[in-house]
Parts: C-alpha cells; sequence; structure tokens
C-alpha cells in the first residue's frame, strides 16, 4: 500500500503541474492573441481617424459652400435660367452668360478644389 499512495502521489502532483502549465499556456496563448488583435484594431482605428476624418470635413464645408451658393442665387435662378440647365446656356446670349460665368468661378475657385481635397 505505500507503493500505491506513492503512486498516487506521483500522478497526482504530475496531473496538477500538467493542468497548472496548461492552464498557464492558454492564458499567455489568450492574452497574445487579445494584444495582437487590440493593436489590430487600434492600428485600424488610426488609419481610419486619418483618412476620413479629414475626408468628412471637407465633405461638410462642400455641401454647405454648395447650400449657401444655391440658397444665395436661387431666387435669381428661375429668372435667369427661364426652365435652362446650366448645360444648355449659350455664352452667346448676355444673361446666361453671366450666370455661366458665376457659376465656372464658383466650381473653380471652391467646389473643385474642395472635391480635389477629398482625393
Amino acid at each position: 500500500e505505500g507503493c500505491s499512495s506513492s503512486s498516487i502521489n506521483n500522478e497526482t502532483i504530475f496531473i496538477t503541474v500538467l493542468l497548472a502549465f496548461l492552464g498557464w499556456t492558454f492564458t499567455f496563448v489568450l492574452s497574445e492573441w487579445n494584444r495582437q488583435t487590440t493593436a489590430r484594431i487600434r492600428h485600424l482605428n488610426d488609419q481610419i481617424e486619418k483618412l476620413y476624418g479629414p475626408l468628412f470635413a471637407t465633405f461638410i464645408a462642400n455641401d454647405e459652400a454648395w447650400k449657401a451658393y444655391y440658397r444665395h442665387y436661387r431666387n435669381q435662378r428661375g429668372r435667369e435660367l427661364q426652365g435652362k440647365k446650366i448645360g444648355d446656356l449659350s455664352m452667346e446670349n448676355p444673361e446666361e452668360r453671366v450666370v455661366l460665368q458665376r457659376w465656372r468661378t464658383w466650381v473653380s475657385s471652391v467646389y473643385q478644389p474642395l472635391n480635389r481635397d477629398m482625393v
């Protein structure tokens, strides 16, 4: 019996040590995986913030610029365009030329630079 209890003791000790080692290994692997995942998420968040933060701000500026332009000229637009679209206007007609020049100036000095900033 003395040998049997020693054998059980050795097996118990071995199993206890093995389970402790497996638990430590599992905890280590899981914490390493968690650390790497957190680092990847942090990197992705940084990329999104650096790209989409300025992009969103430029989009909002572009939208506000268009709304301001539209509010300023919408009352005149009906009289000036008489149902025509910008593409249908002629530089030959003096009234339409004013509308076209104003539109082209706004597009080239406000709208397009903001669009280029987004690219």
